[in-house]
């Protein structure tokens, strides 16, 4: 890792091909190479999928029950908010703050939610002051953190203006951390169709940029897969 000091609560997101989740039937290197064959899937439960979102793809998180796996993602958050953003340069940061910008990222999950948007959201959620520089500040620390990435616009016209001036949609580094942010469950995605689909975008996402980084992707934004993760936000 490239952070100023070593951090001990970065977590690396599985895919569900990883956890053992998903066939890994459709090569994604093939998509280039070959026509897509018709491949059933079989059966495909909606709230499976809700469970997979919730569950998220941390590797202690396999095993657990879900809501214990609830549990690990929101106590991996807490670190978060609490240790490595002050620690990763010493600059000491409002974990309150860090918590109202994650809750306002998790509510705008796969969106293209300007930093003004962002702003305005933790404002209505507290009643405290906020220097205008602050949420760019921390976003630029949860992308050091991996917490956070952007997905850029994409066009196939290498020249195009869209490449460049579109504002990138943001995703968390896993749709559990979405999920935690929002404070739901399972059950509570199934009730609440819309938001479920972004998130599902997310775990759609997150999947595909870990695919791509054995591409040999440009800009991955996960945390590579040789990163060192030495002990998980249950501390082990």
């Amino acid at each position: 890792m490239s952070n100023d000091v070593e951090l001990e609560n970065v977590l690396i997101e599985m895919s569900l091909f990883e956890s053992g989740d998903s066939s890994g039937v459709v090569s994604l290197g093939n998509l280039f190479e070959e026509p897509l064959p018709a491949i059933p899937t079989g059966e495909v439960r909606l709230q499976r999928i809700a469970e997979l979102v919730v569950r998220g793809g941390w590797p202690d998180s396999l095993d657990l029950t879900l809501d214990a796996a609830r549990e690990l993602t929101r106590s991996y958050l807490k670190l978060t908010v609490e240790d490595d953003a002050s620690r990763i340069d010493g600059v000491r940061r409002d974990p309150h703050k860090l918590r109202l910008l994650l809750r306002s990222l998790a509510r705008n999950e796969s969106t293209l939610a300007k930093n003004s948007t962002l702003q305005r959201d933790m404002l209505e959620f507290d009643d405290e002051t906020l220097a205008p520089d602050t949420a760019t500040d921390y976003l630029a620390v949860l992308r050091r953190l991996f917490v956070v990435w952007e997905q850029g616009a994409y066009n196939p016209n290498l020249r195009s203006s869209v490449r460049v001036g579109k504002k990138p949609k943001r995703h968390l580094a896993d749709p559990s951390l979405s999920a935690a942010g929002l404070g739901v469950g399972a059950s509570d995605l199934i009730g609440d169709l819309d938001t479920f689909g972004f998130l599902f975008e997310a775990l759609c996402e997150r999947d595909l940029a870990v695919y791509s980084q054995a591409l040999g992707g440009v800009d991955t934004p996960v945390a590579p897969r040789d990163c060192a993760a030495p002990r998980s936000a249950h501390g082990s």
